[in-house]
Parts: C-alpha cells; sequence; structure tokens
C-alpha cells in the first residue's frame, strides 16, 4: 500500500472529530442489511417460503414441491369379477327378462341375464334353451344359443363338440352345428367341413357351406 492509501484511510474510516464518515456508514449499513435479510431469510423460509421462490437445488428436493407436483393418473382397477350363479338362480333371471313384455331376440340375447349365463355356463344355457319358449332370430335360431356356443367355444371348443354331438335328435342340432361351424373354422378347416355335412337343414346347409367358401 503507498502513501496515497494511507492518507485516505481517515477519510474512509471517519472525519478528525472521531466520528464515522458518510462512506464507512454506507458500508456499515449495506453489511448490516445483508445480515437483516439473510436472518429472514433463514427464519421464516422453513414455514412460509412459497415453492416458487425457493432456488432450483431446493426444488428437486423440496417435500413442498414434491406435493404440488402434478399426480399420475390413478391406474383402472381390475373389474371384479362377476358373482357365479347356481343354474336354478341363472334359469330365475333369465326367466325374469324373457317375461318382460315385447322382449325381442337381440333384446333377449344382449341382455346382462343372458350374457353372464353364457359366460359362466354354456352347456346350461344350451340345455335350457332345448325347452325354453325364447324369441327366434332372423334365421330361425333361439335367442342366446349363438352367444353359448361362442363363449364355450372360447373356452373350449372340444367340450363344446362333444356336448352337440352328443344330442344328435335335439330341436336345436342344425342351428348349433352351424354356429359351431363358424367358429371352429378360423382353427381346423377339416373338422368344420366335417360338421357342417351333418346338418339336415338344407337352407342352414347351404349357409355352412356359403362359410366354408369364403374362408
Amino acid at each position: 500500500m503507498n502513501n496515497n492509501s494511507f492518507q485516505k484511510l481517515p477519510a474512509l474510516i471517519g472525519n478528525q472529530n472521531g466520528g464515522a464518515s458518510p462512506a464507512m456508514l454506507a458500508v456499515i449499513g449495506t453489511g448490516v442489511a445483508a445480515v437483516l435479510a439473510l436472518g429472514y431469510w433463514l427464519g421464516k423460509a422453513p414455514t412460509t417460503a412459497k415453492v416458487e421462490d425457493a432456488p432450483p437445488a431446493v426444488l428437486k428436493k423440496s417435500p413442498a414441491v414434491q406435493k404440488a407436483a402434478p399426480q399420475a393418473a390413478p391406474s383402472a382397477q381390475p373389474v371384479a369379477s362377476e358373482a357365479a350363479l347356481p343354474k336354478a338362480e341363472h334359469e330365475k333371471v333369465v326367466s325374469a327378462e324373457l317375461a318382460k313384455p315385447g322382449i325381442t331376440a337381440q333384446a333377449f340375447l344382449d341382455s346382462k341375464p343372458v350374457q353372464a349365463w353364457a359366460r359362466q355356463s354354456p352347456a346350461d344355457l344350451m340345455e335350457w334353451l332345448e325347452t325354453a319358449a325364447v324369441p327366434k332370430t332372423a334365421g330361425g335360431a333361439p335367442a342366446g344359443l349363438k352367444v353359448a356356443i361362442f363363449e364355450w367355444t372360447k373356452q373350449d371348443l372340444n367340450a363344446c363338440a362333444e356336448w352337440i354331438k352328443a344330442r344328435p335328435t335335439s330341436v336345436n342340432y342344425d342351428h348349433s352345428v352351424r354356429y359351431l361351424v363358424e367358429f371352429m373354422l378360423p382353427t381346423d378347416r377339416a373338422a368344420a367341413e366335417n360338421w357342417a355335412a351333418t346338418i339336415r337343414d338344407p337352407g342352414l346347409a347351404q349357409k355352412a357351406k356359403a362359410l366354408l367358401m369364403k374362408r
């Protein structure tokens, strides 16, 4: 430090009368303000500081930020399995559906009781349709027969085929085989052709033949 610097020190530190110089007061004032600001921040930030006021480093770890972050949409809950009903209960609820005034074939086979029975016990539904006075489809089949065979072939195609084979004199045999051919064809064409040959009704036999020609 040169002599000029030492000569400037009294003016910076204080005047000749012992009082602080304006420059010194300014320095002290700035320091006090900085200390007060720091104390205010340290004392208040943890409880009232807003998330957006915090520095970036704090934003990554702050619990408040984690709470404020958008929550992911909850995953869809799996649909609870429908309650399995005994045969008598299925007959009861499906019969109630059938008793509705003006029930059509489409409305009947689309009804929840029929769909549930077809899924849970297609064999029982097919047996019930042997004698039940249900509406007929445009093709003459009892409403509900196709959905029963469809569901059963998804579950166990061979079991469904054996059930139909064991009832060659059934009033629904030709319709059952016609639907069986439709659902069997994608996986076993040869078997579908053999089944189609057992249909006695000319109209249904022609429909089965048309299906075979399309594939």
